[in-house]
């Protein structure tokens, strides 16, 4: 699968080839014109992209929680440096996710104001 990094650079090559066809100035600027804006959507696609893996990768840290609960749960007795160990991971996935969590509710809180401002 092509990235969006690819996508990008192949269209910032095909524009040079595209310019050069042209000789009439105006062609030649209306092309221009055009590869900045589609490089323009492909940069904003990329980080889109970007920001999709991430919010599946947060999401697959924070999931995983349950496996660590479960861990724990069956950690034998007299075992401190696993079930510490598993206790430490559930912590941190559990204190992240509240935090991610303020995070997305702050964010959509400021949203919220930027639109009824806007109104």
């Amino acid at each position: 699968m092509t990235g969006p990094e690819e996508l990008l650079t192949l269209a910032r090559k095909v524009a040079e080839q595209d310019i050069d066809l042209y000789s009439d100035p105006e062609e030649r600027q209306a092309v221009a014109d055009a590869t900045e804006l589609a490089q323009a959507v492909l940069e904003q696609a990329a980080v889109l992209i970007r920001a999709d893996r991430l919010a599946l990768l947060v999401h697959h840290f924070v999931t995983a929680r349950d496996e660590y609960i479960v861990a724990i749960k069956n950690c034998p007795p007299g075992n401190s440096d696993d079930y510490w160990r598993w206790q430490g991971h559930a912590e941190a996935r559990r204190q992240f996710g509240e935090q991610y969590a303020k995070i997305l509710s702050d964010t959509e809180a400021a949203r919220s104001h930027t639109a009824s401002d806007a109104d």
